[in-house]
């Protein structure tokens, strides 16, 4: 495996003793200690395997950043929409000339460097990063329209294919430094950021996103299928026959319904007749209250055609106030639970 890491530095012109790394990581972070410890898992994995694969006399190992952990803490909160970050990204690669490539992980982004080193030695002499836009993913595509893309609409035209956030994507150097100061047209709004980041690309550059099946959307179960990335399981779903389990975790969640007048009688007895029962803290909160449901009105819900931020500001101070319950769920009052 050694000599298939070695593909890596040869692609990149990169055989000098003890040179930099050619790629800077970057990991989409949260505050708190849960994520912030799975940011930190990913982190030490990659340095714990350059140790291990690569010589230190051969390259030093690769500048790895939590988002929570830059020096601007401005980008903390605004870092997942991707597009703050490319300022900070081209400075780096301005400061640091041997960086070819970025790689934007997910925090549960498990990371193979073997496997990325078998794939650089396999696209030898095909790559140019410094001189071609690449922006590398698994592939998502819309089949229809949706509202969380806003209801963009899929032609020969244009197609937006954006990345799978979970395996990560990676970034050619002349695409980081091109992206510096570019934004998206319009309201400052997002919803769906792997989406709007690959529209901002396509619109402004040209570049579609590169699907690689190597980056998987899943921990290979097969031996000999090799997987560059896939998403580590932080966490293990309680089993049907647990029912002490499942009424301690369902009785812990505080759940706000968000609805209107207009839809009392007909979304309504939907949640009721379905998923309801589950939640013995469920609250609808509406703004005209109905003994029947019952709901509930709070300050600021009214209703808007677009926006929910007062409604949602309300929901959150809501929830503060209760002292019982670790977790708070926000629901649209069309919203399915399984």
């Amino acid at each position: 495996m050694m000599f298939l890491l070695l593909g890596l530095f040869v692609l990149l012109d990169l055989v000098a003793a003890n040179k930099p790394a050619p790629i800077l990581f970057l990991i989409q972070s949260q505050e708190g200690t849960f994520h912030q410890g799975i940011a930190e898992r990913t982190k030490t994995s990659i340095l714990k395997q350059w140790e291990k694969f690569v010589p230190s006399h051969v390259m030093n190992p690769p500048k790895v950043m939590l988002t929570t952990e830059l020096e601007d803490s401005s980008l903390h909160e605004r870092a997942w929409t991707y597009t703050p970050l490319f300022n900070l990204l081209a400075d780096e690669l301005e400061d640091n000339q041997d960086i070819d490539w970025v790689g934007i992980l997910n925090e549960n982004t498990e990371i193979s460097i073997q496997a990325l080193g078998q794939y650089a030695s396999q696209s030898k002499g095909k790559l140019n990063p410094r001189d071609e836009y690449y922006f590398m993913g698994k592939s998502l595509k819309d089949e229809s329209p949706t509202i969380i893309h806003h209801f963009h609409v899929n032609s020969e035209k244009k197609t937006v294919l954006y990345p799978d956030p979970e395996p990560g994507m990676f970034l050619s150097r002349k695409l980081v430094l091109d992206l510096r100061g570019k934004k998206k047209s319009g309201a400052d709004f997002h919803i769906d950021p792997q989406f709007e980041f690959a529209d901002l690309v396509l619109t402004e550059l040209g570049v579609s996103l590169t699907h690689v099946e190597e980056l998987c959307s899943k921990e290979p179960k097969k031996s000999g299928k090799m997987c560059i990335t896939y998403p580590r399981q932080e966490y293990k779903c309680l089993k049907n026959k647990d029912l002490d389990g499942l009424k301690e975790m369902l009785d812990s969640v505080y759940v706000i319904t968000n609805t209107c007048e207009k839809y009392h009688e007909t979304r309504i007895p939907v949640i009721q007749k379905t998923w309801s029962d589950l939640f013995p803290n469920l609250h609808f909160i509406s703004e005209k209250v109905d003994d029947q449901i019952p709901t509930e009105v709070l300050p600021h819900t009214i209703n808007t055609e677009t926006g929910y931020c007062n409604k949602t500001r309300t929901f959150l101070d809501r929830f503060m106030e209760e002292k019982d319950f670790p977790w708070l769920l926000i629901t649209d009052d069309d919203t399915i639970i399984s």
